[in-house]
Formats: C-alpha cells, sequence, structure tokens
C-alpha cells in the first residue's frame, strides 16, 4: 500500500487472499494509484485518466475509506 497514507483499519480491509484463518497480504498498488493517494492524503485533489481496469475505482475507494475511518475514530 502507498506508504504511511493508509489507515491501519483499510490495510486490513484492502488485502489479497483473506479467510477465516489467514490475513491474506497487503494489496500492491500500480504507481498511478500510490500517487493519487498520496495527493489524497496531502489534501490534494485529482483526477485519474488511465485505461480500463487499470484500478482508478481503487484510487478513489481507498482516500474514502480512510477519511471515513479516520472521522469515526475521532468520535
Amino acid at each position: 500500500m502507498a506508504a504511511g497514507h493508509l489507515h491501519p483499519l483499510c490495510a486490513d480491509i484492502f488485502r489479497f487472499g483473506k479467510t477465516d484463518s489467514s490475513a491474506g497480504y497487503s494489496l500492491p498498488l500500480h504507481k498511478h494509484q500510490a500517487e493519487a493517494i498520496s495527493l489524497a492524503a496531502a489534501g490534494e485533489s485529482y483526477v485519474l485518466t488511465t485505461g480500463t481496469g487499470s484500478g482508478k475505482s481503487l484510487a478513489y475507494f481507498i482516500p474514502i475509506d480512510r477519511s471515513q475511518v479516520s472521522c469515526r475514530k475521532k468520535l
């Protein structure tokens, strides 16, 4: 995941191979995803344009989930 930009609870969500007996392994990000997540963590706006199936949605979902988990923790 993007270094330091993922809330620990989100790191538990975005994983491959999770089962009842295994935590799975960390989801590797493409360069465009890591860059977008870094921008979002810095409070910057971004537009991501890449090909179909390249993971654009994840580059938006991760910052949204991070924001929600962080806000929820403050309550």
